[in-house]
């Protein structure tokens, strides 16, 4: 490869990495009992703090739609919850700041990512429980929709 066309791809991927990196933030695997699987991919949620999980169809969409819900602030989403003693899988990762609690509500647990940011990872949707099987996200509050700058 001559110097200007290796220059040139260069520069490509020096482009191009930003915006790769930033569509792959992360995902969650939830399972039902039945042996259904839901993958939630997470996106961009316009800022650096920020994330949200990527629009689906049907009823990943509804699904989509209860996770968001019952994702955010800790004291909003399960103000009264409880910790419990156990502790989360190691299957469900954090890029830094692992929160590792695990807090319980009548109606669902709930997993501390990181201090006060909770997702729901134990529930029931639709008449049947759903469970986290796998995470990886980075440390950043879920959000409903994206946060668009004026």
């Amino acid at each position: 490869m001559d110097t200007p066309r290796l220059f040139l791809f260069s520069a490509v991927i020096l482009i191009a990495a930003p915006r790769a990196s930033s569509q792959a933030l992360g995902q969650l695997l939830y399972a039902n009992r039945a042996g259904r699987a839901i993958t939630l991919r997470l996106m961009e949620g316009g800022h650096p703090t920020l994330m949200s999980l990527r629009p689906e169809t049907g009823d990943a969409e509804a699904f989509r739609a209860f996770v968001l819900t019952h994702a955010g602030l800790e004291g909003l989403v399960a103000p009264e919850a409880m910790p419990l003693s156990q502790k989360a899988p190691q299957g469900w990762r954090v890029k830094v700041n692992r929160g590792d609690a695990l807090l319980k509500t009548p109606e669902a647990t709930y997993w501390r990512y990181t201090a006060s940011w909770v997702i729901p990872v134990r529930f029931r949707f639709a008449g049947q429980d759903w469970e986290l099987l796998s995470a990886d996200l980075p440390p950043r509050m879920i959000v409903r929709a994206a946060y668009k700058a004026r």
